[in-house]
């Protein structure tokens, strides 16, 4: 009896990981879908009208080159995702990080919630902002401000390149170091991503995707150029939206466990099981990226607030 009450225990207590970050993912997710429906009702749900800018033949083609890029790119990540989970026989985790990072979509106009912080190229697929539609959000010339469907938006999803990248260079990095601890490791994931961040997204702005008007006085590569990169954002990026991914996919390999967010879906019912290891995701990266946003906003208030002079038309919110 004794130890049957202990096994019925065991299955109300175990899934409570999985359950909280799934629960989590729940509201996030029901959360953006009130944001996007009240923005589609409102007429948002359309680009804006093209024109009152000049962009070249080359950055034309460019913008198309890396929106098809970014696509394929996509693409190919979920082939490969879908195929690995057929062959694990469950969601993986690298999987249950895509589907979250497609969850987080809706965050990003969040960097510009009081200051202009970022903006898209407006020749690109784009859509009016649905800034306006998060509660609290007053961004500066609302109705000018665009999202960037594919070249920024979407590019939140290639953060799990990220992670990948970053855990097979520490997985390296431990196998080289064997006495150093979970601590050490951390810090090396942490440098590596900053690094390959700092390098990825200099090369991206270089492209005319997006820019960045505000940045830190001495921790800006470039500034005062329009390719400005603050050096904040890729600290954000590193530290709240990719290494909270990479440390729990670390202890993970660590202790040859489950992913700790995962921790007990095993013991929820089967057909259960994928969606709230999938919802897990949603919830954990939702905080992830909105604490990347809040850094970056916080780092917005003390930046500079004089934009680069040489800004190309496409990239400039008018008014500003």
């Amino acid at each position: 009896m004794r130890r049957e009450a202990a096994e019925a225990s065991g299955r109300l207590i175990r899934p409570a990981t999985v359950v909280f970050w799934a629960g989590l993912g729940v509201v996030c997710i029901s959360f953006q879908v009130w944001v996007f429906g009240r923005w589609a009702a409102g007429g948002g749900l359309r680009a804006m009208p093209p024109g009152g800018y000049e962009i070249s033949p080359t950055r034309q083609a460019t913008t198309w080159a890396v929106q098809i890029f970014v696509v394929a790119a996509l693409t190919a990540c979920a082939w490969w995702l879908v195929r690995d989970c057929h062959r694990q026989g469950r969601v993986t985790y690298l999987a249950v990080l895509f589907f979250g990072y497609w969850t987080t979509l809706w965050s990003s106009p969040l960097s510009n919630y009081s200051t202009l912080a970022i903006v898209s190229n407006r020749y690109s697929l784009n859509v009016t902002s649905w800034g306006p539609y998060i509660p609290g959000w007053h961004g500066p010339q609302a109705q000018e401000q665009v999202q960037s469907v594919v070249l920024t938006d979407a590019g939140y999803v290639l953060l799990i390149l990220w992670v990948w990248v970053v855990v097979a260079a520490t997985v390296r990095i431990a196998r080289w170091r064997p006495h150093w601890g979970l601590g050490r490791l951390a810090l090396s994931a942490a440098l590596v991503c900053f690094v390959f961040d700092a390098i990825v997204e200099a090369a991206y702005i270089r492209m005319g995707t997006y820019a960045y008007p505000r940045g830190l006085p001495h921790l800006t590569l470039f500034p005062g150029h329009w390719y400005q990169l603050p050096l904040s954002a890729s600290f954000m990026v590193t530290i709240a939206a990719v290494l909270p991914a990479v440390l729990v996919a670390l202890q993970a390999q660590a202790t040859g466990r489950e992913e700790w967010i995962l921790h007990g879906s095993e013991k929820l019912p089967r057909r259960a099981r994928p969606w709230a290891r999938l919802l897990a995701g949603a919830g954990f990266l939702n905080v992830c990226v909105v604490l990347s946003h809040t850094g970056w906003v916080l780092f917005s208030l003390v930046s500079s607030d004089q934009p680069p002079p040489d800004i190309p038309g496409y990239l400039r919110v008018p008014g500003t």
